[in-house]
């Protein structure tokens, strides 16, 4: 699960947590991999087996912010529910000790975020991992949740490109989407925020989602954003001001297809986007399948 390429790494016996019993008694520290956020996470072991796990907890500065327990505790409410092959899998967590903690399972590769910094991906590849993650959408939305937080930093590739959804702290049921705290306007996540999301009133959660997707995938195709913009006032006054994608640095051959279903995705109406995920998923099966055919 290394999610960073720039982040310093410190040594177990640099750990921060050692004060932490439920950490020191049972866990082989290994490597850190990354402050985020809310958390800092690392990679540990058991004492007995040597399986890796993803030790993931509330930064030493934040360890009596109520809100980062909050953040946490909504992760893995939501993971203990979920049991799927493209969403990190929850081993086991610690909710009610003075330093809540979780593990997950140990994910070997790196971020769609990091993927992107490092090097340009095809069609194709950027229509599978876009399929991959409407097949946890859809996993999640069977459970009752959407992620909340949809973008590259929180899908994690591995090296023959099967990607999972981490970072599910921001996740909520689907008929009462959360509002994000202020913190989140941070970064570049306010480039994923749907129009309506800019604006009081109530939103689709699916339709949100896909939106998020949607510039996942505009980026993974262009290598660049649909609106460049991070200030929240330009965001909202270019809603409804965005021409239709243009795809026109796609290889020759590319089908149409392409262009369309990342125009529906990206619509600034919620109601005009695919929200239908299973057939979502379809359309991005024969989409790969034709890409497929062209590559032949």
């Amino acid at each position: 699960m290394d999610n960073t390429s720039k982040t310093d790494r410190l040594s177990s016996a640099e750990s921060p947590f050692l004060d932490i019993p439920e950490i020191r008694d049972e866990l082989v520290i290994g490597r850190f991999i990354c402050h985020g956020q809310w958390f800092d996470v690392w990679r540990v072991s058991r004492k007995q087996g040597n399986e890796r796990f993803a030790l993931k907890f509330p930064r030493e500065d934040l360890r009596d912010d109520p809100a980062a327990r909050l953040v946490l505790e909504n992760e893995a409410r939501t993971l203990s529910l979920v049991d799927s092959n493209y969403v990190v899998r929850l081993v086991e967590s610690n909710l009610d000790s003075d330093v809540p903690l979780m593990i997950q399972e140990w994910l070997d590769g790196l971020t769609l975020e990091a993927r992107l910094a490092a090097q340009s991906i095809s069609p194709a590849r950027a229509i599978w991992i876009t399929r991959q993650c409407v097949l946890a959408l859809i996993d999640l939305e069977e459970k009752g949740f959407v992620h909340g937080d949809l973008r590259p930093a929180n899908i994690m590739l591995a090296a023959n490109g099967n990607c999972k959804l981490i970072g599910l702290g921001y996740s909520s049921p689907v008929a009462q989407p959360e509002s994000r705290p202020r913190s989140e306007f941070l970064g570049d996540a306010p480039k994923y925020f749907p129009p309506e999301t800019l604006h009081d009133g109530e939103a689709n959660a699916i339709a949100r989602e896909v939106y998020c997707l949607g510039v996942t995938l505009y980026r993974m195709l262009t290598g660049m954003f649909p609106l460049e913009t991070t200030s929240m006032a330009s965001r909202i006054s270019q809603v409804g001001q965005r021409p239709e994608t243009r795809l026109h640095d796609l290889p020759q051959g590319s089908p149409p297809e392409i262009a369309d279903i990342v125009n529906r995705m990206l619509s600034p109406n919620p109601i005009r986007r695919p929200t239908n995920l299973r057939r979502l998923a379809h359309e991005l099966i024969e989409l790969e399948l034709c890409l497929l055919r062209n590559v032949a």
